[in-house]
């Protein structure tokens, strides 16, 4: 079986990368595992509860994450990659 592309697999996330930052990883400030922010700031955090089977599942969440904001702000993000 062929490996997925980040930009198939993760579209939202995959574009995102090109303004934005995605962080992933515990931080000895927080329990935040995923930090999505932007020039403006802090776009979305997971809770602080919640546990990943794997970076997998943790990409996915960001992912959507990113699509349900981008869906909340009327932001359509372009492809230049």
């Amino acid at each position: 079986m062929a490996a997925k592309s980040l930009k198939s697999q993760y579209p939202y996330l995959h574009n995102w990368l090109q303004d934005g930052q995605v962080e992933f990883g515990y931080a000895e400030y927080d329990h935040v595992f995923i930090r999505v922010t932007d020039a403006g700031g802090t776009v979305w955090e997971s809770e602080s509860h919640v546990k990943y089977r794997d970076l997998e599942e943790a990409m996915a969440a960001a992912n959507q994450a990113i699509a349900d904001w981008c869906d909340e702000n009327g932001i359509e993000l372009i492809d230049v990659w």
